[in-house]
């Protein structure tokens, strides 16, 4: 397995990782408080705002410099394309790959039923602190042009999407993390009217703010395997999903049970990841034919501060009572 060796464009920053099948070189983006590498460049957008049609011009949130090339990420969900020294806006592009995103069947019926859901994971040291760096680059394809890979974080959720400056828009889009669980305090107890009955869950999740109703605790983490899986001379991406769900308090074990999972084969065609009809009993041969385990899929290594390179927490949690999430 290769490394994920950051290179810094601000900072001196190095991203350490591993990830599936082959080696990738992951270039690491600055962030909005870098306000000197890109002062010029963000000028030049609010000058030209009229007539470059911008009229939302959000706040940055981060940026990647690739082949003197800006591209700005906004906090309103766009990405920003400027060649600053010729004075050239690229474009503006939608972080529109919601579309694009599977999940397993269990996930689904969650997200139906948490339209009003409150929101606990309030901090961003989760998964890694990865959402700390939304903008990485890599030549995901292998066509010699780095695509974009960035980081959508919501309170409880990270979503990846590709951008490929070729293509100009996002050709790949994955959810990678899920946590909608946490362990109630006295005080949640007794105002949703839990007593530590055997059949409550040990981890909750709130589906109605208004009526404080509730549901058991849930995570889904999804894993990312690029490369050539297959053996056909193509480009692959492998998302390998898995749902777990919150034990009672009356279990045995503490934390969490596996009810559902997820393989998908996604190929590259004309320069976009299309989703495959393939079996997911397929999927998981290529995958041990590569010595594939849940612990070589992106992301994996954690870049907290005094945890760098070690296994993020979450997704290789024992309390997930899951032997592959140790592998």
């Amino acid at each position: 397995m290769g490394k994920l060796i950051g290179i810094a464009i601000v900072v001196p920053l190095l991203l350490f990782g591993r990830v599936s099948a082959e080696e990738l070189s992951i270039k690491v983006g600055g962030r909005a408080w870098d306000v000197g590498a890109i002062k010029n460049v963000r000028s030049f957008l609010i000058e030209n705002a009229e007539v470059l049609h911008l009229k939302d011009m959000g706040a940055t949130k981060s940026f990647i410099v690739l082949n003197g090339k800006y591209f700005l990420l906004y906090d309103n969900h766009t990405i920003r394309g400027v060649d600053y020294s010729n004075k050239k806006f690229l474009g503006q592009w939608a972080l529109d790959g919601n579309s694009m995103i599977d999940y397993e069947s269990l996930m689904n019926n969650s997200l139906e039923e948490q339209e009003n859901a409150g929101v606990f994971n309030d901090s961003v040291e989760y998964n890694g602190c990865l959402s700390q760096y939304p903008m990485l680059a890599a030549d995901v394809n292998h066509d010699g042009d780095d695509e974009i890979l960035i980081l959508n974080e919501s309170a409880y959720a990270l979503d990846l999407n590709v951008f490929s400056q070729k293509k100009k828009k996002i050709v790949f889009a994955s959810n990678v993390y899920v946590d909608m669980a946490f362990v109630p305090d006295e005080d949640m107890k007794e105002e949703r009217g839990l007593a530590d009955k055997p059949q409550d869950p040990q981890y909750l999740y709130l589906v109605d703010g208004y009526t404080n109703a509730y549901n058991d605790g849930y995570r889904s983490f999804g894993k990312l395997f690029f490369g050539d899986i297959n053996g056909d001379g193509k480009q692959d991406i492998i998302l390998w999903r898995k749902y777990f769900e919150s034990l009672t308090i009356g279990d045995a074990k503490k934390g969490f049970a596996k009810k559902d999972e997820l393989f998908v084969h996604y190929a590259l065609v004309n320069g976009e990841y299309k989703k495959q009809p393939t079996a997911a009993n397929i999927i998981q041969r290529w995958l041990a034919a590569k010595q594939l385990s849940w612990q070589q899929g992106f992301p994996s290594r954690s870049e907290c501060p005094g945890q760098q390179g070690q296994l993020i927490p979450e997704l290789h949690d024992p309390l997930l009572n899951d032997p592959d999430v140790l592998h």
